[in-house]
């Protein structure tokens, strides 16, 4: 693979990461009434994986389907609680650790400080919460991109290789048990056909190889 098929490969994975990291944040209005977050989505999956494309679809339909206020209930039932909460969108629950701020979050904590980017104190969720660790996949992606352009090999390839440490050893591992739980818990379409495809996406969408 030459740096360019690469460059484009990987445009698109970082765009993919993006909205997927808005798609599971707490619904608003935008997201009933505009089409073009999914339109944009459906594009960028056409480029990796055209099957994944054809969920977006289905997508489109089922959150036509529902108010927005119905959207952020059922999101609110499946992942804040309020007594208890459904499926849990921090990763450390899913390694074994019945709290939160575990070592597993520390482990993730230590990455993102690898690669460079400190955890934004103000965000008022873990480190290790599903939207941040997604929009982590972004950032390195959109970070790897630009050292490459701009001649920064070396730079580049470090941020490939952290990239390619937490995808496999981390997000890879437990994002799939996630959207299992979420398949299981909720009789709503609209967030079964998005968890069904951000877990096709993990699944079948490898990080490209880095070019020669």
């Amino acid at each position: 693979m030459n740096k360019k098929e690469f460059i484009f490969l990987e445009h698109a994975r970082a765009g993919i990461f993006n909205i997927f990291t808005a798609l599971l944040c707490q619904p608003e209005k935008e997201l009933v009434e505009n089409n073009e977050i999914f339109d944009t989505l459906k594009s960028a999956l056409n480029i990796v994986n055209p099957d994944c494309s054809k969920i977006v679809d289905q997508m489109q339909k089922a959150v036509k389907q529902n108010t927005t206020q119905e959207l952020l209930i059922e999101y609110t039932k499946l992942f804040i609680g309020p007594f208890k909460t459904l499926v849990p969108p921090y990763s450390s629950l899913y390694f074994g650790n019945d709290t939160l701020m575990s070592d597993e979050t520390v482990r993730v904590i230590n990455i993102y400080k690898k690669s460079g980017l400190k955890f934004d104190e103000n965000i008022k969720d873990v480190p290790d919460h599903i939207t941040v660790e997604t929009e982590f996949l972004y950032c390195l992606i959109h970070n790897e991109i630009n050292e490459l352009d701009a001649g920064n090999r070396d730079k580049s390839f470090s941020l490939w290789e952290n990239q390619q440490e937490f995808f496999d050893k981390h997000y890879k591992i437990w994002v799939p048990e996630f959207c299992a739980k979420v398949a299981t818990e909720t009789n709503n379409e609209y967030f079964k056909v998005l968890t069904e495809c951000l877990n096709k996406f993990i699944n079948n969408v490898g990080i490209p190889a880095f070019p020669n």
